[in-house]
């Protein structure tokens, strides 16, 4: 059955597989869908059938859907996002499609004469008509495999360097030849995956059991499993259950002879009877341990010949002693090229790496030496308390890749974050008899992506590691750090003292495990709901006791502060205690009456918002002094500011992020995707970061998440006061449930030969 409707809104959309939930002119529809927030609005055609789905009732379940909008139109509204639908219908009315292509193609400046295009939209449909052209060439080669003009749009801009990677082709004329030539590249497409590229190359003619087939599949799930699961090789038996769920047909006889051939050829690697890897992930982490070999053997002179009286004469300036592990680590650092050096929350990492940097500085100018870190809050803290510029890792490479990269010296903070990509990214930074300084915690959260490198490198003992163990108290009532490190070992810390920057509120069930075996399921879910809001409760007047100074420091513009003053972190995004939930309440905290808006299918954002971007993308930036003289840069997952100007008419808006220095410009079309509030943050976003107050709520609901690496991460998030709330025993179970994921790595396996 076909229907054709217009979307009203889109009510669910789950990223990871598509699956969509559509309100529309005539009813629910539910399906997969790709960038279903570009067909908002839009009349779109579906093919699929009405079902009654026991929960929810009537529901049209469709197979798949096309665009009925103008193509034209929809290039206007949702590529060049530069005039609204009304705009594009009239002037369609005007003109005609056929008349309107005309005058985009020899004289696009006649438009200026319609009423709501000024120069500024001129330019955009004037810049952007090209991409169209591109987009028109890639919908007479995918639209008859259902792709839309949505996904076509997606697929360009993955095509020409609109995402995270570099584009993968140099011109658009060549992306429809790519296309047929190797049809899985599709995968690189968010949203895209080996099934919808797998319908189009069979489509186009691709044999079920062509080699060609295999290999892609081979390369789509082995990528995919090591991306989500943070390893970096598979073992055989799970990678043939893998590709069986993807064909859904072939032999393990078809894929062994293709893998066989395809490690004949170099382009996968046996790392045992049992275990394999991609030619990428195994050339990356060989170069890496290739990396840290070579390092450790170089041999230099001292910087300093008398370390012990360079030791002594710091210590009286800074007025403070090494312990034996900080000297070990400055000493090594004055012979060595590359050391890693480690240690809990407390132990004096900060301390000792200025020291390390001020040795290597009697040798190197301060223009020579860089500090890095992959967040920007991570990255000021270290340029804060070392005194040497920071910059975070992104940017680094963006000006290596620009060729204004001079630094000599790299520290790398909060390397536990860092995975092989990016490490490896990272020491490809580092010149011919240049110095790399690693830093990190190895009892925070893994990083995201596959790889573990700061771990593997200190269990293959393949360069200097020095570990900081004692954790220093500056003030006898002080104990953030004491009970992170409790923690950290698995032990549930004693959270009841009167300690100035630590407090635990216990909002548990009384009886709750005697009550867990009487009540019935659904009274049991009722009292954990009113346990929950109670929890709820206390956030809520933890965040009205510092609405005052948070609207000081937004009135002052003294942004830093006011991103960084008080962060509310949660294991979980969903439910009462989630950051979605707990944004929205505490946006009507700090933020309840702004004069502007806008609303996007998730969330308001309102002018004046803390604001949390969270996906790298290239966007258009600006001076926070200056709007005249904008240019591209890169913007980074992670970055926190605040919501500064909304321009309805243009549909613009514009976010400052002060540890960046940067306004960056976001239509309006882009806030779903790219934009969050940042009242409430997951602890994985947190990591890197720090917050002069942290609040952590702690519930069953979180049951499933919490362990004792996420807790340790969360509580090191805070600088001044950590301020737990919630159920005590859930507290001790995440305590006493250690993190035992070891991740198999290419390196791990080394140490097994």
């Amino acid at each position: 059955m076909d229907i054709t409707t217009i979307i009203r809104k889109v009510v669910f959309n789950n990223k990871e597989n598509g699956y969509t939930i559509f309100s529309t002119e005539e009813g629910t529809f539910v399906g997969n869908a790709i960038n279903p927030t570009a067909l908002e609005k839009e009349k779109v055609s579906f093919s699929g059938e009405w079902i009654e789905d026991k929960k929810y009732g009537k529901q049209f379940k469709f197979e798949s859907y096309e665009l009925s909008t103008s193509n034209l139109v929809f290039y206007l509204t949702k590529i060049v996002k530069a005039v609204s639908s009304k705009i594009a219908n009239e002037l369609i009315d005007k003109y005609g499609e056929e008349g309107l292509t005309h005058i985009l193609n020899t004289n696009p400046d006649a438009l200026k004469s319609h009423k709501g295009i000024k120069e500024k939209k001129l330019g955009k449909i004037k810049s952007k008509w090209d991409s169209f052209k591109g987009i028109q060439e890639l919908g007479m080669l995918l639209s008859p495999f259902g792709v839309g003009a949505g996904v076509l749009l997606d697929i360009y801009k993955t095509f020409h360097g609109d995402t995270e990677e570099p584009s993968l082709f140099e011109t658009k004329q060549t992306a429809s030849d790519k296309i047929r030539e190797n049809p899985y590249i599709l995968t690189a497409v968010s949203g895209i995956g080996f099934k919808k590229a797998d319908k189009i190359a069979l489509g186009l003619g691709m044999k079920s059991d062509s080699p060609k087939r295999i290999g892609a599949c081979i390369d789509y799930v082995i990528k995919q499993y090591c991306e989500q699961q943070g390893n970096s090789c598979v073992e055989l038996s799970v990678l043939y259950k893998l590709l069986k769920e993807e064909l859904n047909d072939g032999s393990e006889a078809l894929y062994k002879s293709v893998i066989s051939s395809r490690i004949n050829s170099e382009d996968l690697v046996l790392l045992s009877d049992t275990k394999i890897t991609t030619k990428s992930y195994n050339d990356i982490e060989e170069k890496i341990y290739t990396y840290c070999e070579k390092k450790r053997k170089e041999k230099r002179a001292p910087f300093i010949t008398d370390i012990e009286g360079f030791i002594s004469q710091r210590e009286s300036e800074i007025g403070i002693k090494l312990n034996e592990k900080q000297k070990e680590a400055v000493k090594l650092a004055n012979t060595s090229n590359i050391l890693v050096l480690t240690g809990y929350a407390g132990t004096g990492k900060s301390t000792s790496s200025k020291m390390i940097l001020d040795i290597i500085g009697t040798k190197f100018n301060k223009e020579d030496i860089v500090c890095t870190a992959l967040s920007g809050i991570a990255s000021q803290r270290i340029r804060d308390l070392t005194g040497y510029p920071s910059y975070t890792l992104q940017s680094l490479l963006i000006q290596q890749e620009m060729g204004g990269f001079s630094y000599k010296v790299i520290l790398l903070d909060e390397a536990s974050m860092v995975n092989s990509m990016l490490f490896y990214r990272a020491i490809k930074l580092v010149p011919e008899n240049g110095i790399l300084i690693i830093v990190g915690d190895s009892g925070q959260l893994q990083p995201i992506g596959a790889g573990n490198p700061l771990n593997d490198i200190i269990a293959l003992d393949i360069a200097p590691v020095v570990q900081l163990t004692e954790i220093y108290r500056q003030k006898p009532e002080q104990a953030i750090n004491f009970i992170a490190n409790d923690v950290r070992q698995g032990i549930m810390p004693q959270v009841d003292g009167g300690y100035s920057d630590f407090r635990f509120n216990d909002i548990s069930i009384p009886n709750m495990f005697k009550l867990r075996n009487t009540l019935s399921e659904k009274d049991m879910k009722e009292l954990r709901d009113r346990n929950y809001n109670k929890i709820l409760d206390d956030i809520m007047a933890r965040a009205e006791d510092e609405k005052k100074q948070i609207e000081e420091y937004r009135a002052s513009k003294n942004i830093k502060k006011f991103v960084t003053h008080f962060q509310v972190i949660s294991p979980m995004r969903i439910g009462v205690l989630g950051t979605d939930n707990l944004n929205i309440l505490l946006q009507n905290v700090f933020n309840p009456h702004s004069k502007q808006k806008v609303r996007t299918n998730k969330q308001e954002l309102r002018l004046g918002d803390k604001i949390l971007h969270i996906k790298n993308k290239n966007l258009v930036c600006y001076p926070p002094d200056n709007f005249m003289t904008g240019s591209e840069q890169r913007i980074f997952n992670g970055m926190m500011g605040i919501l500064h100007k909304i321009d309805e008419e243009e549909e613009l808006l514009w976010v400052f992020y002060p540890n960046e220095n940067v306004m960056v410009e976001y239509d309006f079309d882009d806030a779903d995707n790219l934009l969050a509030l940042g009242y409430s943050i997951s602890i994985h976003k947190s990591q890197g970061m720090e917050y002069s107050k942290v609040v952590i709520p702690i519930a069953g609901a979180h049951f499933t998440m919490l362990n004792n690496k996420l807790l340790y991460t969360a509580i090191t998030r805070a600088k001044d006061f950590c301020y737990m709330v919630g159920e005590k025993y859930m507290l001790k179970s995440g305590c006493e449930k250690t993190d035992s994921v070891i991740r198999d790595t290419v390196l791990a396996n080394k140490m097994m030969w």
